[in-house]
């Protein structure tokens, strides 16, 4: 597997990944409340949304997603596939399940 630009920077892998995986990034904005739920290892989302995360994850070769940030090396993921010039299958996945950073 050839790479197609080796020169990604970490910020555009950051962007994907914050799109791809935003559960990754959730606890960025919890209350006070949330905060002490994570720390106790509960999710604080609704359990409609910690379904459809872990679907979308399963979907991608992931486990479950886990407050306690053992979630595989999604970063890794996003950067093997940028590298091997993947961004279309990417955007495929965006679309798929338009959740992300900023949607």
């Amino acid at each position: 597997m050839a790479c197609k630009n080796i020169n990604i920077t970490s910020e555009e892998v950051t962007k994907w990944h914050c799109k791809l995986f935003p559960e990754e990034y959730d606890m960025f904005y919890d209350s006070i409340l949330e905060s002490n739920l994570r720390a106790q290892g509960i999710n604080p989302m609704s359990k409609e949304y910690i379904e459809r995360v872990n679907k979308r994850r399963r979907s991608l070769g992931f486990s479950d997603f886990n407050v306690n940030g053992e979630n595989g090396n999604t970063r890794a993921f996003v950067l093997r596939m940028l590298k091997q010039g993947k961004e279309g299958k990417l955007i495929a996945y965006l679309n798929k399940y338009k959740e992300g950073c900023g949607s």
